[in-house]
């Protein structure tokens, strides 16, 4: 054994090292972090492509929604609805159809730099902060710039929702009090969810941005630097 070797007792093993010695380990946080942008990122890039999908009038139809309604009278005004969604949609499309297309893109390329981050890469840090920033202000910018179209899409979700439920409920004042509280619960959850996410993002940059996570990067950074 060399002089500048360390002193290891027999049997043990690399691992065995203490961590100091084989450099910071991830934070739970960042790992945390890391794992949300991936989802979010993949989220966007689903939901872009499906916008552009229907805006281009290749979606299910509004009878392909409700085929499965079991009431006429309840799969008319789901199909009402659907019809209303979709148009209210086409209408729009000067405004929402780039906001989908840049959803898409700004999902597909922050998958691939969480990917990235994930495997230590200190290049895809900086890019991944900005375009977790980035949408979430595009999240926000379309929850108000296509205002129309969201409150469209949550009256079509309540008519088939309610028609489901008028299926399958034969408890008629349970149901009722139940349709009667669906339009303010759904508007609540989309609000909710708009906070949740957008918490979610700056807890994402934060993480990103700590001491603890800059140093773990360097290091993982000279070990590639160094093969």
């Amino acid at each position: 054994m060399g002089p500048s070797s360390p002193y290891q007792p027999p049997g043990a093993r690399s691992s065995d090292v203490p961590p100091t010695a084989q450099g910071p380990r991830r934070p739970w946080y960042l790992m945390t972090a890391l794992v949300l942008a991936w989802i979010f990122g993949a989220m966007g890039f689903v939901q872009g492509c499906t916008t552009i999908v229907v805006l281009r009038g290749e979606g299910p139809t509004p009878e392909e929604h409700t085929e499965m309604i079991q009431s006429n009278e309840q799969r008319a005004q789901a199909s009402r609805a659907a019809e209303n969604y979709y148009s209210t949609m086409n209408n729009a499309r000067s405004r929402y159809f780039p906001l989908a297309v840049a959803g898409m893109l700004l999902g597909v390329v922050m998958v691939g730099c969480a990917a990235r981050c994930m495997s230590g890469r200190e290049g895809a840090r900086a890019p991944l902060i900005q375009l977790v920033t980035a949408q979430a202000a595009l999240v926000l910018l379309a929850h108000f710039l296509a205002a129309d179209v969201r409150q469209a899409s949550l009256n079509f979700e309540n008519a088939m929702t309610v028609a489901r439920m008028r299926d399958s409920t034969q408890d008629q004042q349970t149901l009722e009090s139940i349709v009667a509280r669906l339009p303010r619960l759904l508007h609540m959850r989309d609000t909710g969810w708009l906070i949740v996410r957008s918490m979610l993002s700056g807890f994402i940059v934060i993480a990103l941005t700590r001491s603890r996570s800059r140093e773990f990067f360097e290091a993982a950074n000279g070990r590639f630097s160094e093969r």
